[in-house]
């Protein structure tokens, strides 16, 4: 009795799926320096000490967003999940 196999996808696929990773991290990248460019921005035109505190909550979460999208990129393998 012969078992069927997984269907085989093409190169093609493989790597589009891959570019959509990376372009993933390229939105994630990019939107993350636009809001950090705009809190900047912000504090320059406010002059205020205490925008500070805003401004900086802001940049620890993107940055966290950014570093949370490249440790998702590094642990998958493109692999089925087991």
């Amino acid at each position: 009795m012969a078992v069927p196999s997984k269907p085989v996808r093409p190169r093609s696929q493989l790597s589009a799926g891959r570019a959509s990773r990376g372009d993933h991290l390229l939105l994630v990248f990019s939107a993350a320096t636009v809001i950090m460019v705009v809190a900047v921005v912000l504090v320059g035109a406010v002059d205020r000490m205490w925008v500070l505190v805003p401004v900086m909550l802001v940049d620890l979460a993107v940055t966290f967003a950014v570093i949370a999208t490249l440790v998702s990129l590094t642990g998958d393998d493109g692999g089925p999940a087991a």
